[in-house]
């Protein structure tokens, strides 16, 4: 049984208690503060502004507080959801370090939902050694963090400036709790990626950050954000209609007037209509001035070491909902090829046979691995490849910068992860690397030995990284068996001349490749030259795969709109 007791830090605004609690790790013990509100409610006068600093509460003790709260979402949560939301977390070893690495979580979640409180960072803490703190923190999500009105009284980005206030209030108080504002890494799963990344094109967010590890996403891939002046003005619409503000001529005054039971009614008929309402970073002339993909092409960008990856079947996450027992193996060949039309049909017919003879494999043993091309081709589009590509300018462009590249391929159990209740059928789905990164095998009996030591092969490279810029120098070993220790194998570097990268596979499967899914990102980089520099095996007319819709199949059209989930 967990035992604790109460600590006491004095902020620059005021004091905030924590709890002292013992972690599963042999005996180590973590201080965990909960709830810290870094800014005033975004409630009033204050709703779609950008973020004001925490006036000071000198004077009062914030009592601890377990309970998770959570900004306002379309979906159930059992957090307390309000739009005061905009807290953080911090774990720090106990006894307190003095300048320990800090890492800030920006969590996943569509830029929809999701909260902060949604991992526990003890086992997190305690695996790094002693000597990395851990925050997480909550920012506005869906219109209240993204919305773009036409007479742009409200421009968008709102949840990012949210975020860059978290970073200057951890710059700020973070030495009180015994982290260095000098060795702090951003990092992120997916949304949560893509907003780490989307601070590497705003100066203003540089001072506040040295290092950054991106899981599943960045803004400079090709879906990553959305256009302010087409794109997110007519997404915004739906929900000026609904709350009716649309023709409202004074539309900002109205959108203030709203009660939040008013915009939860909104979020509650419109969360999983993602393909008409799906709200993203926009490029504001504010917080992002020029798209992030030419600014990072032309290096205007803030030069620091990075990590970054992905798992190995990401779009499992678009299309489990479609895996069904009772259906035919033919259901899903024809499945593939509808999403094949979808990703190439504006391409010549030549391009779809070399898509068809690169993904198609030769026969299909059962219904789970017909699906496997689809999620395949759909993983390298949209994650893979482009992962390898930012990887590659990266590299390239800071000079005397680490970049390390990761993928993700194993599969410990998943069903404690909301998206895929029933589990993901053997694939290492989207997400399912924050099993292993938030340490849940450490602290839950339902998984394996195996997995717990693959979860602290993966909390120690991130804070080694964290701590050093290179996640192979720091802790060396960690335990197994609680006696036996295992040596990490080494992390090669990514660079122009070695396309190194780390695969995390099975329990004595951590080994490393090179030219990830080169050949399959070679054709997404460009198809139509690919296809003419290796041309379509000729097969005779009675063979040759049709590409005609043989089946109607309702193919979900979220696959082409959504990356951050």
């Amino acid at each position: 049984m967990l035992t604790f007791i109460v600590v006491v830090v004095q902020t620059l605004a005021g004091s905030v208690a924590g709890k002292v609690e013992e972690t599963k790790l042999h005996g180590i013990f973590v201080e965990k503060f909960l709830n810290i509100h870094y800014a005033e409610a975004p409630i009033g006068k204050l709703r779609f502004m950008k973020p004001r600093a925490k006036k000071s509460w000198k004077g009062r003790l914030k009592k601890p507080d377990d309970t998770p709260i959570a900004c306002p979402q379309g979906i159930k949560v059992p957090y307390i959801m309000k739009e005061d939301c905009l807290i953080l977390n911090i774990w720090t070893p106990h006894p307190r370090p003095k300048s320990a690495a800090v890492m800030i979580y920006i969590h996943e979640g569509g830029y929809t939902r999701g909260t902060a409180g949604s991992f526990d960072g003890h086992s997190f803490v305690a695996a790094a050694g002693g000597d990395v703190i851990l925050v997480t923190i909550n920012y506005r999500l869906f219109d209240l963090g993204f919305l773009v009105t036409r007479d742009e009284s409200v421009r968008g980005n709102l949840a990012l400036f949210d975020q860059r206030l978290a970073f200057k209030w951890v710059q700020k108080n973070i030495e009180r709790f015994g982290g260095n504002p000098q060795k702090v890494t951003i990092f992120g799963e997916s949304a949560g990626s893509g907003s780490a990344s989307c601070h590497f094109f705003s100066e203003e967010s540089w001072p506040y950050f040295q290092r950054s590890i991106l899981q599943s996403g960045s803004i400079t891939f090709p879906i990553g954000l959305v256009d302010l002046h087409d794109t997110a003005k007519n997404m915004s619409e739906k929900f000026l209609g609904e709350v009716k503000c649309k023709n409202d001529k004074k539309v900002f005054e109205c959108l203030q007037n709203l009660t939040t039971d008013e915009i939860m009614e909104h979020y509650r008929t419109t969360e999983y209509s993602m393909t008409k309402n799906f709200l993203l970073p926009v490029i504001d002339g504010d917080f992002l001035k020029k798209l992030p993909a030419k600014m990072l092409k032309e290096g205007k960008h803030k030069h620091i070491d990075l990590m970054l990856g992905v798992c190995e079947h990401e779009a499992f996450l678009w299309h489990f909902s479609n895996l069904h027992k009772n259906q035919t193996t033919e259901f899903y060949i024809n499945y593939f090829k509808q999403v094949l039309q979808l990703e190439v049909g504006n391409l010549s017919e030549r391009v779809h046979e070399k898509a068809l003879e690169l993904y198609e494999p030769e026969c299909y043993p059962n219904f789970v691995e017909a699906l496997r091309p689809t999620i395949e081709l759909q993983t390298d589009k949209y994650w893979g490849c482009q992962t390898t590509q930012l990887a590659r300018t990266w590299s390239t462009q800071s000079i005397g910068k680490n970049v390390y590249v990761f993928r993700f391929s194993y599969t410990p159990p998943l069903d404690m992860l909301v998206y895929y209740p029933q589990g993901t059928s053997g694939f290492a789905a989207h997400a399912s690397d924050l099993v292993g990164t938030f340490g849940f095998p450490i602290n839950n009996t339902k998984f394996s030995e195996e997995d717990m030591v693959m979860s602290s092969r993966m909390i120690t490279y991130w804070t080694n990284f964290a701590k050093n810029g290179d996640p192979n120098v720091g802790i060396t070993n960690i335990t197994y068996n609680k006696e036996e220790f295992q040596r990490l194998p080494d992390w090669p570097k990514f660079t122009d001349s070695n396309e190194s990268y780390l695969e995390f596979k099975e329990l004595y499967e951590v080994g490393t490749g090179e030219n990830l899914r080169q050949k399959y990102c070679d054709f997404w980089n460009d198809p139509e030259e690919f296809t003419r520099l290796n041309p379509v095996h000729v097969v005779s007319g009675s063979d040759k795969v049709s590409l005609a819709i043989g089946i109607s199949l309702t193919v979900t059209t979220v696959v082409v709109i959504i990356l951050y989930t």
